[in-house]
């Protein structure tokens, strides 16, 4: 025989009225927990402010996005003739991936329009091989002020200038980061033969 406590329960999900408060709040406890898996530290999402000139992605930590997320190997080419280079891009940076051409970083963030809005401050950032492999980027410590890069990606063209070449520690994520404006960066090792270090070659967007 069914326990009193046991028809008590299912006389409660059998009322039209308090099964809807109990889905409505499932609901709730799934969008909180939702909001706040997106909030994560470490973590991004493409909830961000839209300025004056489009979308502004954060400039003080690494962030992910949809839009890298579902890019395919091949989406996009590269071209800088200072340095005789052509490359296709693949996604990520592993040794498998850099054997085969250029490689795209996890938390770079690509061109385009994210929620409505353009985004103003996207960073292209790749890495490549100067020793084995192709060579990709064997000569990237030839590149001069205004040497020019351009980018296919979808269907567009985007032209850069080069802004500078610098040296960075290993550990130093801040190269990845957004900027004021949109960034391609270019990631090898450095020096040749010892490779302890990056060189790291940034380039802004004048055209597209």
């Amino acid at each position: 025989m069914p326990s009193q406590g046991s028809s008590k329960r299912k006389n409660f999900f059998h009322s039209p009225f308090r099964m809807a408060l109990v889905l409505c709040g499932s609901m709730l406890v799934g969008y909180f927990f939702a909001i706040w898996i997106m909030d994560l530290p470490g973590s991004a999402h493409e909830d961000f402010p839209i300025g004056l000139h489009g979308l502004h992605y954060p400039t003080d930590r690494l962030i992910t996005t949809s839009a890298r997320s579902g890019f395919q190997d091949g989406d996009m080419f590269i071209s800088i003739e200072a340095i005789g280079l052509s490359a296709t891009v693949f996604g990520g940076v592993n040794e498998d991936t850099l054997s085969l051409g250029l490689g795209l970083y996890d938390f770079a963030v690509l061109p385009g329009y994210s929620r409505g809005g353009y985004i103003d401050n996207f960073n292209i950032s790749l890495a490549g091989h100067r020793e084995i492999f192709g060579l990709e980027l064997y000569r990237i410590d030839d590149l001069a002020y205004g040497d020019q890069a351009e980018v296919f990606y979808r269907g567009r063209q985007y032209t850069f200038s080069h802004l500078d070449t610098t040296i960075a520690s290993p550990d130093d994520l801040s190269i990845l980061f957004s900027s004021d404006r949109p960034l391609l960066t270019l990631v090898s090792t450095y020096p040749i033969g010892v490779g302890d270090r990056l060189i790291v070659a940034r380039f802004e967007l004048i055209a597209e």
